[in-house]
């Protein structure tokens, strides 16, 4: 995504977009940042989109229990109803996946946010 905005502005892109996922697929997804509103649904952060903000790298490991790891997740798993877990204990089953890079071809692309792409989310900058 070429780095044409500021960022409250893409802040205000990824709040609609993560809202139309969160209404489109309630019983999945939810954008409520409290732990006991998403018990088994899948947070989206769009908070993350701001100067200075921090989230987990991809294949680090979670302060949490059972020691969960953040793994990359292909478009084909993110459609699946029950949402995969990957943990430290289990390595062997999700190592196969540091054999590929999935942000590979990601320097390659020339993506930007037209004027009617977030005006159809509603942003205005």
């Amino acid at each position: 995504m070429r780095a044409e905005h500021p960022w409250p502005t893409i802040k205000v892109f990824a709040h609609a977009v993560a809202s139309h996922v969160e209404k489109d697929q309630l019983e999945l997804f939810i954008t409520k940042m409290s732990k006991a509103a998403r018990s088994n649904k899948i947070f989206l952060d769009y908070l993350r989109n701001d100067r200075g903000s921090t989230a987990a790298a991809a294949y680090s490991p979670r302060a949490r229990a059972d020691v969960p790891v953040a793994l990359p997740l292909s478009w084909k798993e993110l459609d699946e109803r029950i949402a995969p877990k990957f943990t430290v204990a289990g390595f062997a089953q999700w190592k196969a996946r540091l054999r590929h890079d999935p942000w590979k071809t990601m320097n390659g692309l020339n993506q930007a946010l037209t004027r009617k792409v977030l005006d159809g989310a509603g942003v205005k900058d």
